[in-house]
């Protein structure tokens, strides 16, 4: 660098200026220090432009060798479309279009001539960004979204203005911080929109029955109107706007009337090709009226053959156990359950129905976690198939959340409930997390696996020894004998009390209660596995592992099939003589 700017440099930049000097009238007396200055100031800004296009015309050629750009402009039109698709649960961004059109040149005539790039059109902008989308907007259909309660005024002519193209709507998402704000709702959702596909209304606070102002789309539902959220804004279920949807999500709703279930259950009814449904914190008021009388008036045996996610979310027992009860899900259903606040005298069965078949999911759950909170006032239950495992993870049929009333933690009463409740899951693999309390019964989490023969896989994470010491056995008990991988991580178990469990389990033992298949693997932590004592007493006996961090879900398929000579109603009658009805679930 240095040689370049000694040697190289200098006769360059006079022979520059000595060229400018004969060709250019300079403002400057002539062979003074300024004419000097004048061309040498000419000189650089002449040499800085034509690097600047120099490097300029270059990097366009090496540009043009990548990949994105040997794209054709449809193709990059595409990627621009699916770049600024917002979330459902998010506003539009109105800067994602202006800057992709000013990434260089041929993206901004991309751009430009793109018009579904700039439909995601959020009203709160300044009005020449507004005119800006709409003009390159074209006549695609538009996807509005509108926030209430920060400026009336200005969100009143808004209202106004995009009125007028209401029959460009697609999509109408309106926002609320201020619940006494939802008035202005309809101002927006008075308008007609024949070609509306989705509304989603989100306010801040609880919605409740209320007068409506006007008719909503002035009385004419939209035709492709498909999906619905309402979050914090209540309308009554009988509209007909409810019908043939495929997407319906309410959320905090307060005093309802007691009938809103049965019209939920209604509209579900008049929706076949329904693919999500979510109710959250919604608190219908019954009065006097009780759960028998409302199931007379109740449609049931709802087949929703479409169903992909199920999600009942802060809802009393009766409500969810009501709704459970008449819908048919498909097998690759996902059932979301999160409760709070749940009684001390409510288990499993006050939420589940009795049997129930009509949760196809639950006959396909192949694995099965259950898990306790730090503070213990909080478990969840997982249900996964481990044969749709994709890059390790299996896919996601259930997940309960519960949490107890106060200091009432539902750990035991949960994990006692599952099993008589959920036993028509097919499980092979359980895991238990976190259930280290010393005062927790062994006896409840072994009635539990009683429930589930089929499984031949337990993983233990952070759990107290007495439940892994609990799997040893004797002459009366053989608790879990289609069990052949036992995983440990993080369980303070001494050496000596893991051999005996292991031991026990892979030794034939004449005075055992009637036997099931050996043990054939262990997957310890790095405490145990890399254990001397435990590798010499147990590797003539079966595989030991070091637990990797791999989803536990891969270790399913490793298994040999299980036996087919007719251990497997074996092992059921001998775990059912030895065990009461009692149910257990891990996370």
């Amino acid at each position: 660098m240095e040689t370049i700017l000694v040697d190289i440099i200098p006769p360059l930049l006079q022979t520059l200026v000595d060229r400018i000097r004969q060709s250019c009238s300079l403002d400057a007396e002539k062979g003074s220090l300024g004419e000097e200055i004048k061309a040498i100031e000419l000189a650089s800004d002449a040499f800085n432009t034509c690097t600047a296009r120099a490097l300029s015309s270059l990097r366009r050629r090496q540009n043009q060798l990548t990949s994105v750009h040997r794209l054709p402009n449809e193709i990059l039109s595409l990627i621009f479309v699916l770049a600024i698709e917002h979330k459902h649960n998010s506003s539009p961004s109105n800067h994602r279009p202006i800057r992709i059109s000013g990434v260089c040149r041929r993206w901004r005539a991309v751009a430009l001539g793109t018009p579904r790039l700039w439909t995601c059109i959020d009203v709160a902008g300044p009005p020449n960004m507004m005119e800006t989308f709409f003009n390159r907007s074209g006549n695609a259909p538009l996807h509005i979204s509108a926030t209430m309660g920060r400026d009336p005024d200005r969100e009143k002519d808004n209202a106004f203005y995009w009125s007028q193209h209401s029959s460009r709507w697609t999509s109408l998402a309106l926002f609320g911080y201020d619940a006494t704000r939802a008035s202005k709702i309809w101002e927006w959702a008075g308008q007609a929109a024949p070609s509306l596909e989705a509304l989603k209304v989100y306010m801040k606070g609880y919605g409740a029955p209320g007068s409506n102002p006007v008719d909503l789309f002035k009385g004419n539902v939209p035709p492709r109107l498909h999906r619905i959220t309402l979050v914090g804004f209540y309308l009554p279920l009988t509209n007909s706007m409810f019908t043939n949807l495929t997407k319906l999500h309410l959320g905090r709703m307060l005093d309802c009337p007691g009938t809103y279930i049965v019209d939920l259950l209604q509209a579900v009814r008049a929706s076949p090709c329904l693919e999500e449904l979510r109710v959250e914190d919604v608190n219908p008021a019954l009065g006097s009226a009780t759960w028998d009388e409302l199931a007379l008036g109740a449609p049931s045996n709802i087949d929703l053959p479409h169903l992909q996610r199920l999600s009942l979310l802060l809802l009393e027992a009766g409500v969810v156990q009501f709704i459970l009860a008449r819908v048919t899900i498909p097998p690759r259903a996902n059932l979301k359950i999160d409760m709070d606040g749940v009684p001390r005298d409510q288990d499993l069965s006050h939420i589940f129905p009795p049997r129930p078949t009509n949760l196809r999911n639950l006959q396909s759950i192949d694995m099965l976690t259950f898990a306790s909170s730090d503070d213990r006032h909080h478990c969840v239950v997982l249900g996964g198939v481990t044969t749709d495992v994709d890059g390790g993870n299996p896919a996601s049929l259930l997940s309960i959340g519960i949490r107890g009333v106060h200091s009432s933690g539902p750990v035991q009463k949960i994990m006692s409930s599952l099993g008589p409740t959920l036993s028509l899951m097919p499980v092979r693999l359980f895991s238990l997390e976190q259930f280290s309390s010393r005062k927790w019964s062994v006896n409840t989490l072994l009635d539990m696996l009683n429930h589930y023969p089929s499984i031949d896989a337990l993983f233990f994470h952070s759990c107290h020894p007495k439940f892994v010491e609990a799997l040893t056995v004797t002459s009366s008990n053989h608790p879990c004998p289609g069990l052949r991988l036992l995983g440990l991580t993080e369980c303070a178990i001494s050496d000596d009390a893991l051999i005996s469990t292991a031991r026990s389990r892979t030794q034939r033992n004449e005075d055992a209660c009637p036997p099931g298949v050996r043990l054939e693997h262990l997957c310890l932590s790095d405490s145990h596995g890399g254990s001397t004592a435990v590798r010499e007493a147990l590797s003539l006996l079966l595989e030991i592992s070091l637990y990797s961090g791999t989803p536990l879900a891969v270790y399913v398929p490793k298994l040999a099939p299980p036996p087919t000579d007719g251990s497997g109603q074996l092992r059921r009658s001998c775990a059912q003589d030895h065990f009461g009805d009692v149910h257990g679930l891990k996370l």
